[in-house]
């Protein structure tokens, strides 16, 4: 492993944060958890700056409400996540799958398999639209096992930068408009996805489209990597 520096300007601060990231050339997905040690140093920011004001996060390991919501995640944390699928006893494994086929059926069933296959072509409105019907399919994350997430650490950028200050019943009425969410300096999925710089796809078609789908074979330094994905334009 190297360090690589890393500088985040917000509206507020420039912090300047050293990473740990493969020494050696790597595919795309092999960067993911240095940008979830990035993220997971932005949060901090924000949730200390919350604290200031005192305010607090009330998102605690035994909430899942946000487990049934439609989370979008990266191709190459896709991809990502396929592979810690694979390194998970195979007992588990399986049962990811599983989750995720039967999820898949059942937003077929709902009729929803059709927008959310073409989620990025939709418009904002129409995203929103989906996002409350998909919720009320409750319909659950196949990482999701015994009320606890499966990969916790490993888990993807939206699902890390999903923190609410309100209070935490307030995640079961989605679509209210009644979570107020913890104010991040800087979206790190946001931005790695601006402009289309990166594909993304609903984190509950994830599984089953990475098996059928490659890497992106474009072995780069990790520092190029996130060059390419972290640089402003």
């Amino acid at each position: 492993m190297s360090e690589v520096r890393v500088t985040v300007r917000s509206s507020s601060r420039t912090s300047v944060l050293i990473l740990a990231a493969p020494s050696g050339p790597v595919e795309v997905s092999g960067i993911v958890p240095a940008l979830h040690a990035l993220d997971d140093a932005l949060i901090s920011e924000a949730t200390a700056a919350v604290e200031r004001q005192g305010r607090g996060v009330a998102c605690r390991l035994d909430c899942t409400a946000c487990c049934y919501q439609l989370v979008p995640v990266t191709e190459m944390e896709a991809q990502y996540l396929n592979k810690i699928v694979d390194r998970l006893p195979a007992d588990q494994g399986q049962a990811v799958r599983v989750r995720a086929a039967s999820a898949v059926c059942r937003l077929d069933a709902a009729g929803l398999l059709p927008e959310l296959g073409r989620i990025d072509q939709l418009a904002q409105v129409e995203v929103e639209s989906l996002a409350i019907r998909f919720f009320r399919t409750q319909v659950p994350c196949p990482f999701l096992d015994g009320g606890s997430c499966l990969i916790y650490e490993q888990r993807p950028l939206a699902c890390r930068e999903y923190l609410v200050t309100s209070e935490r019943e307030r995640c079961e009425q989605f679509g209210e408009e009644t979570v107020q969410r913890l104010p991040m300096p800087v979206s790190l999925f946001s931005h790695v996805t601006r402009n289309g710089r990166i594909g993304s796809e609903p984190l509950v078609l994830a599984l089953q489209r990475a098996e059928h789908r490659a890497d992106s074979g474009h072995l780069l330094p990790a520092t190029a990597h996130l060059k390419l994905l972290l640089e402003d334009g």
